[in-house]
């Protein structure tokens, strides 16, 4: 066993690398000086821009035409209306346009919608103010549209009203029925629509006072009501809820950059260079440079966000004063530290990825997608109303951003907090153990064709037996076509859909990659056949884990929205499909062709690199992933560490199958049978004591399955002593 890390080596790594990234002022300038350079500029250069653009638009002059029958009082009062001009159109098509009916006409609805294929206007009645339901469009061909299009493409006008009139038999008046033609796309447009439906609801509500003077009536008889709206939330708050989706994108995406780049020099960089063999063969052991190296980018990433969150502050607090932001310092502290365990765990899982590669340009290749990935925490503080919740807390990397975005606007629970930063804090941890384990692997470190160059060229002479780098490239392909393949087959049923999707690419696709390499089938798949205490176990473990680890599915418990939506795509809320063919193609299909995918080629892969821990745990982890719901996530990975242990401890792949059908199968039936709401919340309050029990029986199983003599490897490994 392996001693505890030498400190003195790992701070003279650690200061090695520190000493050369500040000697190198190009990554200085962009981690450090950048920042306070850049933000205020683009603040600056964004301000003056934007309030440019919006002056401009507010002192122009909007032209507008007028077509159809409007009275001539209106015309008049759009002709003395400030910052509009009326444009007379001679060469006007004929808009033949039919009467709405005036019960369903409103005051409210007095702006149409944009020009659309079929345009849905709004009326302006200056009579009736019931509110609109239904409303007729204005009849629009070709041609009409074709004309309004290129008039206000061409800036001669910027919105139409077309008026059509109408008699109101029962009050004998004459009424009118607006129609407002503009782009949404055009600002100019949108401005003069805007103009418009105020001055058309100016002069109605003259019209209006004017009728009711004339039947000896006040205003208020027709207002029953007074509406006041009172915003309860402060200045200071109004503006921090602005910036809340603002700020952390801006920090977690430099977080990002900052580790990316040290992170490739550490590692590929230097591989390049070819001192990075020459460092692993000191006595030091790769443990302490790997420790060295990895608190370097860490702090470097640190430093970064750190003078980004300065200058961010400086710009939003002097050089926007006006937003009234207040940001303390206790604030800023908060977010700092909630930042910082995503610096580590960008910075272990950047490192790891870069390690694979031979060249700085190929560490850029492959960190390119894992930047898109990481991108979409980021993406995150964008949606609206999204409130961070002790399920979400644990997801990394999005808890922190939802959290940073919520604490801008409103007091958090001190345990939300605590439960993001230990979350994110244990991921790192689970990242750094795995970059340790790639810094451990000789095939990588000394490597000489480059991972990409590797994997795309398929040479059978490289790879005579499945390894990491070849099982992560196939279970993206595998995910990319499942995606695809699940998307494009759902018109044609669940009996279609899942069988092709299944035998083509979760058993299909690692048989065919098997036999292109020429591997052993038998060996790589683990083809031996189970003695009967195996099945056994099997048995035992299949029917009871679903309920033994059902608790599992609380820890991010899914809304019964998603719970009822999902047995609504199984068919397992209707009588579509009998319970025998939802069995075969939920249980049965699945059990046998994902079994062959994750215990089969992708565990063989793993354990070729890593040590048979890990190797399960990487399994499992890419099993969860492959469901593709948060929700389902910790429940599938746990039934994945299972499956991998039985396959690994057996050396069959059939117990893992067997296992597999059973739990789908109990799954489908419980589920068939308590599809309803109200059945459903019963199952969900399982008694403790049917818990404890189904517990007894699936360890029971478990233990049979540790008491069998362990079998020989399917593949040799290359896991370090």
């Amino acid at each position: 066993m392996m001693s505890l890390p030498r400190r003195r080596i790992v701070w003279h790594v650690f200061r090695t690398e520190v000493l050369n990234v500040m000697r190198d002022r190009v990554t200085l300038f962009f981690s450090v000086a950048l920042p306070f350079l850049m933000w205020p500029l683009l603040a600056a250069l964004m301000t003056q821009t934007v309030v440019g653009h919006f002056l401009r638009l507010e002192e122009a002059v909007s032209s507008v035409a007028v077509l159809g029958e409007p009275p001539e009082a209106l015309r008049t009062y759009l002709q003395e209306t400030e910052k509009l001009m009326l444009i007379q159109l001679d060469d006007a098509p004929a808009w033949e346009l039919e009467p709405i009916d005036n019960t369903l006409t409103s005051k409210a609805d007095a702006v149409t919608n944009p020009i659309e294929p079929k345009p849905s206007p709004l009326t302006s009645d200056v009579a009736n103010t019931e509110t609109a339901s239904e409303i007729t469009p204005p009849p629009a061909d070709a041609k009409q549209r074709e004309w309004a299009e290129h008039l206000i493409g061409e800036e001669k006008i910027n919105a139409l009203v077309i008026s059509h009139p109408h008699i109101d038999s029962e009050n004998g008046v004459t009424n009118y029925d607006a129609w407002i033609v503009y782009d949404s796309t055009d600002s100019s447009s949108t401005k003069a629509a805007s103009r418009l439906k105020e001055t058309l609801n100016n002069w109605q509500q003259q019209v209006v006072e004017t009728r009711l003077e004339a039947q000896g009536l006040a205003h208020s008889y027709i207002k029953p009501l007074n509406i006041t709206q009172k915003n309860l939330a402060s200045k200071e708050k109004q503006s921090r809820s602005s910036l809340g989706p603002l700020l952390p994108y801006i920090l977690v995406i430099m977080l990002l950059i900052s580790s990316f780049h040290p992170a490739i020099e550490m590692t590929a960089g230097e591989k390049e260079h070819g001192t990075l063999p020459t460092l692993l063969s000191t006595p030091a052991h790769y443990l302490e440079l790997v420790l060295g190296k990895y608190f370097a980018v860490v702090i470097i990433a640190v430093v970064s966000v750190a003078a980004n969150m300065v200058s961010l502050t400086g710009v939003l607090m002097f050089g926007l004063g006006q937003a009234d932001l207040n940001l303390s310092a206790t604030l800023l502290s908060v977010i700092f530290l909630i930042l910082l365990p995503l610096a580590f765990l960008f910075s272990a899982v950047a490192m790891a990825v870069a390690v694979f590669a031979n060249s700085y340009r190929e560490g850029q290749n492959l960190l390119s997608p894992l930047m898109i990935f990481g991108m979409l925490p980021a993406f995150t503080t964008l949606l609206p109303d999204l409130e961070l919740t002790p399920s979400l807390a644990l997801v990394p990397a999005f808890n922190a951003s939802i959290l940073i975005k919520q604490l801008l606007v409103e007091p958090v629970a001190p345990d939300l907090i605590a439960l993001t930063i230990l979350s994110n804090s244990l991921l790192a941890i689970l990242a750094l153990i795995f970059t340790t384990r790639v810094f451990a692997s000789e095939p990588v470190i000394f490597g000489s064709g480059g991972l990409l160059n590797t994997l795309l060229s398929f040479r059978r002479s490289s790879y005579p037996y499945p390894n990491a780098s070849l099982s992560l490239f196939l279970y993206v392909l595998l995910l990319v076509l499942a995606f695809y393949c699940s998307l494009g087959l759902t018109r044609f049923g669940l009996h279609i859909q899942v069988p092709i999707m299944q035998l083509t690419v979760f058993l299909g696709l690692p048989l065919l990659v098997s036999w292109y390499f020429h591997w052993p089938v038998a060996r790589i798949f683990r083809l031996r056949k189970p003695n009967w205490r195996m099945v056994l176990a099997a048995v035992l473990i299949g029917n009871t884990a679903w309920l033994a680890f059902s608790w599992t599915s609380q820890l991010i418990p899914p809304p019964p929205e998603f719970t009822q939506k999902m047995l609504e795509m199984l068919s397992l809320t209707n009588d579509d499909y009998s319970m025998f063919t939802l069995i075969v193609i939920i249980a049965v299909l699945p059990g046998i062709c994902e079994e062959f995918a994750f215990r089969g080629l992708i565990l063989s892969g793993f354990l070729r690199s890593f040590s048979p821990v890990w190797a399960i745990v990487f399994t499992a982890l890419c099993f969860g992933l492959a469901h593709m719901s948060l929700y389902r996530f910790i429940p599938t990975a746990v039934l994945g560490i299972m499956l991998g242990y039985v396959a690994w401890k057996t050396g069959s792949i059939w117990l893992p199958v067997l296992i597999h059908i059973l739990n789908n199968a109990n799954s489908v039936w419980v589920a068939h049978h308590f599809g309803g709401d109200a059945e459903m919340e019963q199952l969900t309050s399982v008694p403790v004591s049917i818990v404890l029990g189904a517990m007894i029986f699936c360890g029971a199983g478990l233990w049979l399955v540790y008491r069998e003599p362990r079998a020989g490897e399917a593949i040799p490994t290359q896991v370090p002593s």
